[in-house]
This record gives structure tokens, C-alpha cells and sequence, in this order.
């Protein structure tokens, strides 16, 4: 506490004890908080998504038997897929909010995988057709009507593409955690693994897929977008868990050749986003 008392003095005070000049926040500025679809979403009636990795991962007896999990489970959280109206409400008028950031969980959108899209030839108009035709547009409408809530409550939506999770038919973590399961810091990444998540060199092309489609479908909402939440945190918290180290986010393991894997395609999907 007495360091804090003496910090705030120097602030409020100057370093020569002199009243200091606090310039106001710029117009524009954003102030607000930030959830994810996947912590969020579910729980309170909400319709439960188990399309995506971390749904699987948080559900596994043996992460839950290991402690890599705690055994919440998301369906019993805290339920903003229905309850958002009262959430921007409350964020406008109790916390004084004029942004929100959120994210579109990727596999209610597309709850199968778009790998039969060839965007060979570039996002044309057939192209975002046939993305169309896969996607659940029953939540293509639901997120549309999150984001014109927040923008009738004078809330600027900040809109993630991924923050953690991913869509099942990309990544099956518990086969890609045993996979590694006798495989060295130092080893090389075990052959031939499917449905791997960011070591899957097509998950680049997937997800430009979600990011156009995002894009054409919310874009007249959205001003401000992040692509991919704490890259850094995806690829220590997945792969590098030593102890100490890391967070046991799937696959859970500790790899050194999976990070060098991993991290290319993350770069490359921000830049294709």
C-alpha cells in the first residue's frame, strides 16, 4: 500500500512535486471489457455447443483425473448466448462501457468442415456461396442480433475470430494428446496426425475461409476486428508444458518441433485474415 501511495503522488504530484497537466482520453476512445464465445456462451438454457475442442477437452475423465482441467463444465456457465441483451445493457449503464469485445465460436457457425471449398481461385462470389450453404445460419443470425444489440446500446463491438477454441472436425485434442504422449521435448512430431489443430498446415486456408465469411456476413456491424486472441498463449499454454510452464490447453503437451510447427501457421493465418 505504501508503494502504491507513494506511485500515486508521483503521478498526481509530478516528479518535482509539481501539479502535473492530465490530458483528457481522446475522443473515440474505447473503454469496455472482454469475453470469449466459448467461456461465455453457454449455461442459463443456452444451447450447448459440443463442436468444439475445448468442450471435448474439459469433458475427458483423464484431464479431469490429471488436473489439467477442473471439471467445470461450460454448460453450467454463465450463459450470455441468451442473455446478452441484459449484459450490454448492464455494461452500458452499471460499468460505463461504450465497447465490448466478444468472439463467434467458429463451430457453430460451421458445425462440419468447409474443406471442400477450393479458394484456389480466390473469394468469389460461388465461393462465399458455397460457405453459405454450409454454414448454420440460425447462428449467422444469432450473432447478427448480438451485434446490432450492441450497437443499439451505443457499445462498439470489437469481434475476435478465434480465441482458443476450434471446431472438432479441425482438431481432435485427446487423439492428439496420446499421440504425443511417449514423444520427447526434442523429438520430432509424430507422422501422419490428423485433425491437429494448428500443426494441420490446412487450418491456414480453413481459417481465411471463416475470416471472409465472417466478413461478409457481420462486416456491415463490425469496424474493429482481432483475428487470433494471444497467439503466444495458444502456442505455450498447448505445447510447451513443462513444469512451471505453460496451461494445459490442448493438446497438452511439451514439444519443442510442434511449437516450430505451430507458430508459422498462426502467422499465416492472421496475415490470410
Amino acid at each position: 500500500m505504501v508503494r502504491l501511495a507513494l506511485a500515486l503522488l508521483v503521478i498526481v504530484g509530478g516528479a518535482r512535486g509539481h501539479a502535473a497537466v492530465i490530458a483528457p482520453f481522446p475522443d473515440g476512445f474505447l473503454w469496455g471489457t472482454a469475453i470469449s464465445a466459448f467461456q461465455s456462451e453457454m449455461g442459463v438454457g443456452a444451447p450447448t455447443d459440443t463442436n468444439t475442442d475445448w468442450w471435448v477437452w474439459a469433458h475427458d475423465a483423464t484431464n479431469i483425473g490429471d488436473g489439467r482441467v477442473s471439471g467445470d463444465e461450460p454448460e453450467t456457465g454463465p450463459g450470455f448466448y441468451g442473455l446478452y441483451a441484459d449484459d450490454a445493457r448492464l455494461a452500458r449503464h452499471r460499468l460505463g462501457s461504450n465497447a465490448l469485445r466478444l468472439s463467434i465460436e467458429w463451430s457453430r457457425i460451421f458445425p462440419s468442415s468447409t474443406a471442400g471449398v477450393d479458394i484456389s481461385g480466390g473469394f468469389t462470389p460461388a465461393v462465399l456461396a458455397a460457405l453459405d450453404a454450409l454454414a448454420d445460419q440460425n447462428e449467422v443470425a444469432h450473432y447478427r442480433a448480438v451485434l446490432s444489440t450492441l450497437r443499439a446500446r451505443k457499445l462498439e463491438p470489437m469481434l475476435t475470430l478465434n480465441h482458443f477454441s476450434l471446431p472438432r472436425w479441425l482438431h481432435e485434442p485427446i487423439a492428439i494428446r496420446d499421440a504425443f504422449a511417449s514423444v520427447g521435448p526434442d523429438d520430432d512430431v509424430p507422422p501422419g496426425l490428423t485433425q491437429s489443430g494448428w500443426l494441420d498446415p490446412a487450418i491456414v486456408d480453413e481459417f481465411a475461409k471463416f475470416a471472409a465469411y465472417a466478413g461478409w456476413k457481420l462486416g456491415d456491424l463490425v469496424d474493429v476486428w482481432c483475428t487470433i486472441n494471444e497467439p503466444v498463449v495458444v502456442i505455450v499454454s498447448g505445447f510447451i508444458n513443462a513444469a512451471g510452464v505453460g496451461g494445459n490447453f490442448p493438446p497438452d503437451v511439451f514439444n519443442f518441433p510442434a511449437v516450430l510447427a505451430t507458430m508459422p501457421k498462426l502467422v499465416a493465418a492472421h496475415a490470410r485474415a
